[in-house]
């Protein structure tokens, strides 16, 4: 599926779904599993990096 379609099957979900996203039952973790991480796939983005604290694997650049 291309990106673009992904990105709006994403959005059309969620407007969908708006009031029951929006409730404080609905919390981070499943936003991240549902919204972001297929998001940041579809754009080829590794949403692990992006979220984990890589301390061993840190370069120092002086």
């Amino acid at each position: 599926m291309p990106v673009l379609q992904e990105v709006i099957d994403l959005v059309s979900r969620f407007e969908e779904n708006r009031a029951a996203y929006n409730s404080s039952a609905y919390n981070e973790a499943q936003l991240r599993r549902e919204f972001i991480d297929p998001l940041f796939k579809a754009l080829g983005l590794p949403s692990f990096l992006l979220f984990t604290d890589h301390k061993r694997t840190r370069r120092v650049t002086l």
